[in-house]
């Protein structure tokens, strides 16, 4: 088989097995976990790095509780993370991104 169709065969597979897995879609929060979102966007479009601090430190908290899913706990801290290394556009984009996706929920 010529590489380009040995390449051509692997992305395919690639892109199909990232579809079936849902790569792509922004995580679930739960409910009681989304005022971290709100706290992030509010952080992220204010440029305030003592905010986002503030968000990290009530993600903590949230862990050390066992309050959060570890999958939540990445979402929201890969927004923290953009902030604080000075990638405010792009987190500010996330945050949005995430607080959008977020699904109604009963309760």
């Amino acid at each position: 088989m010529p590489e380009i169709a040995k390449r051509t065969a692997w992305l395919v597979s690639a892109a199909l097995l990232a579809a079936a897995v849902g790569c792509g879609r922004t995580q679930q929060i739960s409910r009681p976990n989304q005022p971290l979102i709100d706290a992030l966007r509010t952080a992220t479009s204010a440029r305030m790095l003592p905010w986002i601090d503030e968000c990290a430190k009530s993600l903590e908290e949230r862990k050390q509780q066992g309050d959060i899913t570890a999958d939540e706990s990445k979402a929201l801290q890969a927004v923290i993370d953009l902030a604080r290394d000075g990638n405010w556009k792009e987190a500010e984009a996330q945050a949005k991104r995430l607080g959008k996706a977020q699904r109604l929920s009963g309760g």
